[in-house]
């Protein structure tokens, strides 16, 4: 297989005065594949993925700088839109009773979202940091599997239908944020204080689950269709960071040395 792909960066900024900017960032761009999403099963024989295309992606951002010697903010709204995406998930399948390479082909995703970050010199030593960010990470198309058992060149099965519309992508917190307190003290000592909040976390999509094979024997209205095809969101989480440390010169404690 060859690629030709390219990359376009591009931006805008504009000052406002000397501490007040607003800028817009677009950048279209299409990627080669990853070798480990195109070698079905490298370590046994060299078949690739059928009709690999290269990933191509639209992304921009538009933000608004304030920077002044007590304060700082950052605002961003996103949005990045990703077509034509491979993946390649290893795994024992209970149907087939082997070990499998099962390539996901026609990934699309979309990616929205903002970010906002604060900094203020208080007084006297006093800091305080807030950083806020949250958005949704979704697929947007269905896609195809290909399945080969491992170790052997043989195909289980192809074309594949996965409904995965409007899944989110999950692995990671579409929500964020983190308040911090810090003091810095004249005599060298400093004391730093930090919550940080995480949310609507979803596990991965599992593509098995969202075929038509995997629940065309269960009744619309059952549970069990519902729990198949639904997708977990984990509980959130909080974490509390305290730190403190103190320093000296060395030269002012050992000065005959």
């Amino acid at each position: 297989e060859s690629f030709f792909n390219y990359a376009i960066k591009g931006g805008l900024t504009v000052k406002v005065d000397g501490r007040n900017y607003v800028f817009f960032n677009p950048s279209p761009l299409t990627r080669a594949p990853l070798p480990e999403n195109v070698f079905l099963s490298p370590q046994a024989n060299n078949r690739t993925l059928p009709d690999v295309k290269s990933l191509s992606q639209i992304a921009a951002e538009a933000g608004y700088l304030l920077r002044s010697p007590r304060y700082k903010v950052r605002a961003i709204v996103y949005i990045t839109q990703t077509y034509d995406a491979t993946d390649i998930k290893r795994f024992y399948h209970d149907d087939f009773r082997t070990f499998v390479n099962y390539a996901v082909s026609g990934i699309d995703t979309r990616n929205i979202g903002t970010e906002l970050s604060f900094e203020a010199d208080l007084h006297k030593g006093f800091s305080a940091r807030a950083v806020l960010a949250a958005g949704q990470n979704f697929y947007t198309s269905s896609q195809t599997g290909y399945i080969t058992q491992d170790n052997l060149d043989s195909v289980l099965t192809s074309n594949v239908m996965i409904y995965s519309e409007n899944l989110r992508v999950g692995g990671s917190p579409e929500k964020a944020g983190s308040l911090g307190l810090a003091y810095r003290s004249p005599k060298f000592w400093f004391v730093y204080i930090t919550g940080n909040f995480f949310g609507d976390t979803y596990v991965m999509m599992n593509p098995v689950r969202r075929t038509a094979e995997a629940v065309d024997q269960l009744d619309e209205s059952s549970s069990t269709r519902a729990e198949i095809l639904g997708q977990e969101r984990l509980d959130n989480q909080f974490t509390l960071d305290i730190s403190a440390g103190w320093s000296w010169k060395m030269n002012n404690t050992y000065k005959n040395m």
